[in-house]
């Protein structure tokens, strides 16, 4: 993560943080303003992974970002992109430990809740939609 420039970020009341500037990693542009809760991790594992670590919040944000704009109307997901947006994030992850622990938490909460939530919206597409 040497080469990876770190984003800007402002500290909000809510637990969030802002883009204090326009954020560009590689061929992605995240817009100033964007905000982030930082890692979604349940708070009594926060001894071991706080959610606001500063080495992994470049990695919290892109991912953060892209998985926004995967999620698209009526609870549907762009599955290509989540998958993307997790490989990044695991590209981009600087300690070894978070990066494995982390990358298998967001792959398996994925697969729980969007795949459970696309199977359902693409059946009930199928009955009601010619």
């Amino acid at each position: 993560m040497d080469n990876i420039k770190i984003p800007k970020l402002m500290p909000m009341p809510n637990n969030t943080f802002r883009l204090v500037e326009n954020y560009s990693h590689n061929n992605i542009t995240i817009p100033k303003g964007y905000e982030t809760n930082g890692a979604s991790i349940p708070r009594l594992l926060w001894w071991i992974i706080p959610p606001f670590k500063p080495s992994n919040m470049t990695a919290i944000v892109i991912h953060d970002f892209l998985t926004d704009i995967a999620v698209l109307e009526k609870g549907s997901v762009r599955a290509d992109l989540m998958k993307t947006a997790d490989r990044i994030f695991y590209e981009t992850m600087d300690n070894k430990f978070d990066k494995i622990t982390m990358y298998i938490a967001i792959r398996l909460y994925h697969k729980l809740r969007y795949g459970l939530i696309n199977q359902a919206y693409n059946k009930v597409k199928k009955m009601y939609v010619k």
